[in-house]
């Protein structure tokens, strides 16, 4: 099965490119499941410890049941024998594993993976473990499955350089001439422009600030976006404060998976547009990422942040 994101109107394959350590810098702790006004910028890691690591998930995602030739057979089995249980699952891996042309072709069976998958359907709400009886449903594959052909839709561009002008000197309160060039460029994308002028909508300001290894957050009580330094000093971070922009549209205190990736991915869109330089992240692999991470795999999968972002003006 391919699997095609649309960009600029145009279907491009894309794949995981591991390019340079600076595309996964990003933060280190996330609040979940509660009041979530600390929304890290990225699942990704400051140190090269924390690269390796995410090297090994995606491998990991590859060697897993999250691969996506082996959920097509979890789908035929659930056709033939109903919802897969956690032995029926083993059994599925062994089957496969043992027709592998390869090692690379093999899955590891990981049964919090199992635990993971199963919770799917219930919005990630349904505790699954080894004291209850979860088990894997077309519903929890679909939820996968509508990150494969994950596309968005451009806006059309807005260049209206006195608004502009008028949007950076509103939002930039105390004047910083760098934040002012990153607003200006992100205004000049037509996604990056509906996100800015929602921020204002929403009385929403920015303030710079060393975060000690975290790219930024959004406060939600405090309606601020809190960003470090390095942010607006470097182009390739700028994605970061596009994460944050997303958060903005959901006027709720809420989060979950789908509301991270979405900011993840639209915010890497934004600056792939604007610095012409393709960082590739494949839709799919962000989310089994964002579900696989100990703290992000903890929200629930969805909320409303699709009508958030469609009030917002983006349509996906």
């Amino acid at each position: 099965m391919s699997l095609k994101w649309k960009q600029k109107g145009k279907p491009t394959s894309y794949f995981i490119i591991i390019l340079v350590a600076y595309f996964f810098y990003g933060c280190s702790s996330v609040e979940v499941k509660n009041n979530t006004n600390y929304i890290p910028a990225s699942v990704y890691r400051n140190s090269l410890p924390g690269i390796s690591a995410n090297l090994s998930t995606r491998s990991d995602i590859q060697n897993s049941i999250f691969r996506i030739d082996f959920l097509n057979l979890l789908i035929a089995l659930n056709r033939e024998e109903g919802a897969l249980d956690n032995n029926r699952l083993r059994s599925a891996v062994m089957a496969w594993n043992a027709v592998a042309s390869g090692f690379k072709e093999k899955i590891k069976f990981v049964p919090e993976h199992f635990y993971i998958m199963a919770g799917l359907d219930s919005n990630n709400t349904t505790e699954c473990d080894q004291q209850t009886n979860c088990t894997i449903s077309l519903g929890d594959i679909i939820v996968l499955h509508k990150w494969m052909d994950f596309n968005v839709n451009h806006i059309n561009a807005i260049n209206d350089s006195t608004r502009i002008n008028s949007y950076i000197k509103r939002i930039n309160h105390v004047p910083n001439r760098k934040l002012s060039r990153i607003l200006r460029a992100i205004l000049h994308d037509p996604i990056g422009y509906k996100l800015v002028a929602n921020a204002l909508d929403q009385n929403t300001s920015i303030e710079i600030r060393e975060l000690s290894g975290k790219h930024g957050f959004y406060n939600y009580t405090r309606n601020k976006i809190v960003i470090d330094p390095k942010v607006i000093n470097y182009e390739f971070n700028m994605r970061y404060l596009v994460h944050e922009l997303v958060h903005v549209t959901n006027k709720q205190s809420n989060n979950s998976v789908d509301e991270e990736v979405l900011a993840e991915l639209i915010g890497l869109e934004i600056q792939n547009h604007i610095t012409d330089i393709p960082f590739e992240q494949h839709p799919y692999s962000t989310f089994v990422e964002h579900l696989l991470h100990p703290d992000y795999g903890n929200l629930p999968i969805s909320n409303n942040i699709n009508k958030s972002l469609a009030r917002a003006g983006i349509a996906l």
